[in-house]
C-alpha cells in the first residue's frame, strides 16, 4: 500500500504540471511517433487489418485537431517550445509532405505489408483507399500542424529550460522528487553529485597510479587518452581482435545474471554491442 500510496500521490502532484511539456518535438513528437508507430507497430496479417489500417490514416486528421487543441491550452500559459524544436519539426513535416507518395512510408510500409498476403485478392483497391486516405487526410493534418508552429514561432524564444515555466522551479523540484523517489531537493542532488564525482575520480586515479601513471598534475582525461593509446588495454583490429574482443564480452554476459536483475539494462546494452561486433566480423 505504501508503493501505490507514493504513485497516486505523485500522479495528483503530476497533474499540476500536465501541460508542462512539448508534445510535437523533434525527438519523440507525436508528428513523428504516429508515423513510426503505422510502419512498426500496426501489423497487417488480413484484409481486416488492412481495412483498419486505413481507418486508422483517416483518423489522424481527427488527432491532429485534438493535438492543437492541447497545444493551444499550453499557448494560452504562454507555454512554447524552443524556437530551434519549432524549426526542427517545422523542416521534419515539410519533409514528409513533400514527398512523392511512393516515398512516404505510410504507402511504402503498407505496400511491403501487403505484398507478403497472398489471401487478399484485393490489393489494388485497398492499396489505392490507402493513398487517397494519405491525400485527404493524413497530408492536410501535417500541413495544419506546420501552419500552426510557424504562427506561434514569432512568439518563442531560444530559451530551453524548465525554468522559463511560469512555475519551472516547482516543476523542477517535483521532477527530481518524482525520478529519485525521495524528498530531497536540487540542491541536494547536485551536492551528491559532486560527492560521488570526486568519489569516482578518485577510485579511477587509484588505479592509474596502480598502473604506473603517477603524474599527480594530470587529470581523468589525460589518463584516458593515454589507456586508449596503449595496446595494452585495446583490440587489434583484425578478425583475431575482433574475436578476442567478442569473447571477451560473452563471458562478461555469463556473469551478468548472478549480478542480479538491476543489470538487465546493462545485460541488454553488451548484448547489442556483441551482436554488432558480430555483424561486423562476418561482414553482415
Amino acid at each position: 500500500t505504501r508503493i501505490l500510496d507514493w504513485f497516486l500521490s505523485d500522479m495528483a502532484e503530476a497533474y499540476k504540471y500536465s501541460l508542462y511539456s512539448y508534445p510535437v518535438n523533434q525527438s519523440f513528437g507525436i508528428q513523428s511517433g504516429m508515423l513510426s508507430f503505422m510502419e512498426s507497430s500496426h501489423n497487417i496479417n488480413s484484409e481486416k487489418d488492412a481495412k483498419a489500417y486505413i481507418k486508422r490514416l483517416k483518423a489522424i486528421k481527427i488527432k491532429f485537431d485534438q493535438l492543437t487543441d492541447n497545444l493551444i491550452l499550453r499557448e494560452e500559459q504562454n507555454l512554447y517550445p524552443p524556437t530551434f524544436v519549432i524549426e526542427r519539426v517545422i523542416d521534419e513535416m515539410n519533409n514528409f509532405v513533400n514527398l512523392p507518395m511512393e516515398q512516404n512510408i505510410l504507402y511504402s510500409s503498407f505496400l511491403d505489408k501487403i505484398s507478403k498476403l497472398d489471401e487478399i485478392q484485393n490489393k489494388d483497391e485497398l492499396t489505392e483507399q490507402v493513398k487517397n486516405s494519405i491525400t485527404e487526410y493524413v497530408i492536410p493534418a501535417y500541413q495544419d500542424l506546420v501552419e500552426y508552429f510557424t504562427t506561434i514561432k514569432e512568439n518563442s524564444s531560444t530559451d530551453d529550460g524548465v525554468w522559463k515555466f511560469p512555475k519551472g522551479d516547482e516543476y523542477y523540484a517535483y521532477q527530481v522528487r518524482s525520478h529519485t523517489t525521495l524528498n530531497i531537493t536540487p540542491k541536494e542532488v547536485h551536492e551528491i553529485g559532486l560527492i560521488e564525482v570526486k568519489r569516482i575520480q578518485k577510485e579511477m586515479k587509484d588505479i592509474f597510479f596502480s598502473l604506473g601513471y603517477e603524474d599527480t598534475t594530470k587529470n581523468i582525461n589525460f589518463y584516458m587518452g593515454k589507456l586508449t593509446d596503449n595496446p595494452d588495454f585495446s583490440y587489434e583490429d583484425t578478425d583475431e581482435g575482433r574475436a578476442k574482443c567478442i569473447e571477451d564480452y560473452n563471458a562478461i554476459i555469463e556473469e551478468i545474471p548472478s549480478a542480479g536483475g538491476i543489470y538487465t539494462t546493462l545485460m541488454l546494452s553488451i548484448l547489442t554491442a556483441v551482436k554488432g561486433l558480430s555483424e561486423l566480423s562476418t561482414g553482415t
